[in-house]
C-alpha cells in the first residue's frame, strides 16, 4: 500500500501474511486444502554462487521432513508484542565461532541472550556491539571499514580477503544447535537495481551480523532469516506453538500433513522415535521420498491417517493469491468504468476528513511490524481513483483537491 512503511529499509522482499488471523490460511482451512493453520519455512542457501546457492521452502498446512534432521525443539508461541511481533522466543546460551582451522571461540559465554525469531529479517542474528560483536571482531581479527546500505541494511561491510572466513554455531538453551555455514554468513554487499534485478559489489563482503549500538544499543535481539538456512522452523497456529529442527538441505520432499482426523495409521519408520509428552520429541520419520501423510504436533498424540492437504496446500494457496489479485484487477476496471467523468474523492481511515492529506491518513493505519506476520488492516474505506479530468476549472467544481504523488522515502526499523 503505498504510503504504508511496511519494514523500512529492513524488507526488500514482498512478505506473506501468516500472523494470528492470516487469511491466506483461514482460507485454505475452510475451503479444505489443509487440516491446521500451519506453515513450515526453510530459507534455503541464499548465496550468489550458484554452485552453492539453493531454494527455499514454505508448506501450509503442515512441514517438509526431508528438509529435517535430528531431534527438534517446541516451544510455546507467545502473543504479539513490539518488541517480538512473532512471538517465537529463544534464549541462546552460546555463538561460537568455528574457524577453518578447527578451533572455536565463544563470543556469548559465560552470558546468554533472550532473542526473537522474524524470518523476514535479513540478517542471520543482530547482537548488543558492546561486549558481543566487538568481541567477534577481537577474535577474529578483523576490522569493518563501513556498513552496508544494500540488501542487507547496516550490516559491517569488509574488504574483500580481510573478512572473517569461518562458520558460526548458535546454540539454545535446550542445548540443540545449529551451524550457520560461512556460504551464508559471508556474503558479497548486494543492492536491488532500479530494474529490480539483484547486483553485487565485487569490491566488498558483509557479515550478516547486526551490530547494535548508540540509539539502538538496547534493542532487544532479533534472529532473521539467515539462521532458517541452518534450521527449520514450522509454526502451528491452532495449538501456538513453534518447532525447530536442523535443517537438512535437499531437493527431496516428504510432506507431513499436521492436525485433523484421518482414517488410516501412517507408514512409520521403524527406526524413529515416537512423540514423548516433553517439549524436545521427534517426529516419525515416514519412508520414500514426494510423499505426503499426516502426522501429530511435536510434543502430542499422532493423528491417524493420510491427508494429502499440505501437498496441494502449496500449489493452491499460490492459486488463490493469483485469484484474488484477478479480483482486484476487475474491481478497478469496473470502477474506471463508472467514475471516469468526474474527480472521485479519496477517503482516508480512521475518520480523518475527506479534506486532509492522503498520505497523512496512511499514517493512521494500525502499525504492526515483523515476518510476512502482517495483515491488511481491517478499517480501510474504498478507496478512489483521481478522474482522467485535469482542468483546473473542472476540478474546482468538485472541490479543492491537490495532486500529489505519495513519498517513496522509507525509514529503516529504529533508526
Amino acid at each position: 500500500m503505498p504510503g504504508f512503511d511496511f519494514g523500512g529499509r529492513f524488507d526488500s522482499q514482498a512478505n506473506i501474511g501468516l500472523g494470528a488471523n492470516s487469511t491466506l490460511l483461514n482460507a485454505l482451512v475452510d475451503a479444505g486444502h489443509i487440516a491446521s493453520r500451519t506453515y513450515s519455512y526453510w530459507w534455503g542457501i541464499d548465496n550468489p554462487n550458484t554452485n552453492v546457492a539453493m531454494d527455499g521452502q514454505i508448506v501450509f498446512g503442515g512441514y517438509d521432513a526431508a528438509k529435517t534432521t535430528g531431534p527438534n525443539i517446541t516451544s510455546t508461541l507467545l502473543n504479539w508484542t513490539a518488541p517480538c511481533p512473532s512471538g517465537m522466543y529463544l534464549t541462546l546460551t552460546d555463538v561460537i565461532l568455528d574457524f577453518p582451522n578447527g578451533t572455536t571461540s565463544s563470543v556469548l559465554s559465560p552470558s546468554s541472550l533472550s532473542a526473537c525469531i522474524q524470518p523476514d529479517f535479513p540478517v542471520v542474528m543482530n547482537m548488543p556491539d558492546n561486549p558481543y560483536y566487538s568481541r567477534f571482531e577481537n577474535l577474529t581479527e578483523t576490522f569493518a571499514v563501513n556498513r552496508t546500505s544494500g540488501m542487507y541494511w547496516y550490516t559491517p561491510a569488509y574488504e574483500v580477503g580481510s573478512v572473517y572466513s569461518g562458520d558460526l554455531t548458535i546454540v539454545l538453551n535446550s542445548d540443540l544447535s545449529f551451524r550457520v555455514k560461512n556460504d551464508v554468513l559471508v556474503v558479497p554487499d548486494q543492492y536491488i537495481d532500479p530494474s529490480g534485478a539483484r547486483q553485487s559489489n565485487s569490491s566488498a563482503d558483509v557479515v550478516l551480523i547486526d551490530p547494535l549500538d548508540g540509539v539502538n544499543a538496547n534493542d532487544p535481539p532479533i534472529i532473521g532469516m539467515q539462521f532458517l538456512s541452518a534450521a527449520y522452523l514450522m509454526v502451528d497456529l491452532d495449538a501456538r506453538t513453534f518447532t525447530l529442527w536442523q535443517a537438512n538441505p535437499t531437493t527431496e520432499s516428504r510432506l507431513i500433513s499436521v492436525g485433523g482426523q484421518c482414517s488410516k495409521e501412517p507408514t512409520v519408520n521403524s527406526n524413529a522415535t515416537s512423540p514423548s509428552s516433553n517439549s524436545t520429541s521427534s517426529v516419525p520419520q515416514q519412508s520414500g521420498s514426494n510423499s505426503t501423510t499426516s502426522a501429530a504436533r511435536p510434543a502430542s498424540k499422532a493423528s491417524t491417517g493420510t491427508i494429502a492437504g499440505a501437498a496441494v496446500g502449496v500449489v493452491l494457496g499460490l492459486a488463490l493469491i493469483a485469484g484474488i489479485l484477478i479480483l482486484i484487477l476487475l474491481r478497478r476496471k469496473k470502477a474506471r468504468k463508472g467514475k471516469a467523468a468526474s474527480m472521485e474523492r479519496l477517503t482516508v481511515v480512521d475518520g480523518k476528513s475527506d479534506s486532509e492529506d492522503a498520505y497523512t491518513g496512511w499514517h493512521h493505519l494500525p502499525r504492526k511490524t515483523g515476518l510476512g506476520l502482517h495483515e491488511a488492516p481491517g478499517n480501510l474505506h474504498e478507496v478512489y481513483e483521481m478522474s482522467s479530468k485535469h482542468d483546473p476549472v473542472e476540478l474546482g467544481r468538485h472541490g479543492d483537491y491537490e495532486i500529489a504523488e505519495m513519498p517513496v522515502e522509507r525509514t529503516p526499523k529504529g533508526r
